[in-house]
């Protein structure tokens, strides 16, 4: 039983050193940070296609980019 517990060790400690390895899932949750960076990510990226949805022609989503960047 000890083979067992150190091997199953070993395979964690690689995931967590390296990264996922073949045929391993990353069991990981992320944290606080990690998801409020990606929920202001994707907030950011509807907001975009909002905008370009409400333009007409891709000059008019440019200045209105422009726009954003500058205030």
């Amino acid at each position: 039983m000890q083979g067992k517990r150190t091997a199953t060790a070993t395979a964690a400690q690689r995931t967590a050193d390296h990264g996922d390895q073949k045929g391993e899932v990353n069991m990981t949750t992320p944290n606080t940070g990690e998801l409020l960076v990606q929920q202001a990510q994707e907030a950011e990226r509807l907001r975009l296609l909002i905008l370009a949805d409400e333009c007409k022609t891709i000059e008019e989503f440019r200045e209105k980019l422009r726009e954003r960047l500058n205030k």
